[in-house]
């Protein structure tokens, strides 16, 4: 048979969370004695209600040293001062107490004054152009193709592609026929005047002979070739070594035949020459040349014809990487 425990009259028990509630007045001591027994024996009994009082404790403690400090009276002053000007201008303008229509005007004032001077300050038209998926261009130049392809068959038509990357591009020598005919002198719209029989039997005399000049000359240059002189170079101290056969060449008299200069730096140690000389001088340049490297210039044929009496030549000066003397 179980027993029920029944409470003593008007005795006070507490559970451990209301005995937690009343710890800091426990503290302070401002409890009535019945109660102050019940928060006793939940110390005495239960440790995690012991631990919360110690730090309750610890927490006061703290708070009395604190309250020990002293503050300086000019900081103490100046955070009144700086108080008391925002609460100054506040009451002044007494914000709260101003009609509702009067404070909406102002926000939109301010509002509007906000737009003015963002719409001044950022630049707008890139703005409004960002959305619009097309890319601003500049036109440097316009060409006229129609012009371009009327003139098809003029000089740029006949121009022939270089032959190596070097060259400029070079246009076929034709022979235009100077011969000229008499023509019959030419008088205003209401007086004319037909040409002479003589005259025309003249002029046709001319061109047919013009032709007939022409045509050879142009069969005579289509079977013949041209010729250039190739080489390389390999010379020691091709940095000091260039400078020199570049001023021999122009003494020759040679003359760049391609894009660049004569003795052109095309990649490191590598010198490029392209020229024309007269073909009496080609002895003297290339006894100078032996002075400088073993190579020699060999001859070629070329699309190209030079005039007569002088030849074309494309060599390099290059640094030997096996110096003189080297096993």
């Amino acid at each position: 048979m179980e027993f029920i425990k029944l409470k003593k009259h008007k005795s006070r028990e507490i559970s451990d969370f209301v005995a937690s509630h009343l710890l800091f007045e426990y503290a302070r001591n401002t409890l009535d004695p019945e109660r102050k027994k019940a928060v006793e024996k939940v110390l005495e009994t239960t440790p995690e209600i012991q631990n919360e009082f110690i730090r309750l404790i610890n927490g006061m403690q703290y708070c009395e040293k604190l309250s020990e400090t002293l503050v300086n009276d000019m900081a103490i002053k100046q955070i009144e001062l700086q108080s008391s000007q925002v609460n100054f201008i506040v009451n002044r303008l007494r914000w709260h107490q101003w009609p509702l229509g009067f404070k909406w005007l102002i926000e939109a004032g301010i509002v509007t004054l906000m737009l003015v001077l963002v719409l001044n300050v950022l630049p707008l038209n890139r703005i409004i152009h960002l959305g619009d998926g097309v890319d601003s261009q500049n036109i440097i130049a316009e060409v006229d193709r129609k012009k371009r392809d009327l003139g098809a068959d003029g000089p740029m038509a006949n121009e022939e592609k270089p032959d190596f990357a070097d060259e400029e591009p070079r246009k076929p020598e034709t022979t235009v026929a100077t011969h000229s005919a008499p023509v019959a002198e030419t008088k205003p719209k209401d007086e004319p005047k037909k040409p002479m029989a003589s005259q025309v039997k003249t002029a046709a005399t001319s061109t047919s002979a013009a032709s007939s000049a022409v045509l050879p000359e142009k069969s005579a240059q289509a079977k013949t070739t041209g010729q250039i002189f190739r080489g390389q170079f390999l010379v020691t101290n091709a940095e000091m070594v260039s400078p020199k056969i570049k001023d021999k060449i122009k003494e020759l008299g040679g003359q760049k035949a391609g894009g660049v200069e004569i003795g052109w730096l095309k990649t490191p140690n590598v010198y490029y020459f392209h020229f024309t000389i007269p073909e009496a001088k080609l002895g003297e340049l290339e006894v100078l040349l032996k002075e400088y490297s073993a190579g020699r210039l060999l001859k070629e044929t070329h699309p190209r014809v030079m005039p007569d009496g002088i030849i074309r030549l494309l060599f390099t000066v290059e640094e030997n990487p096996e110096p003189k003397g080297s096993p």
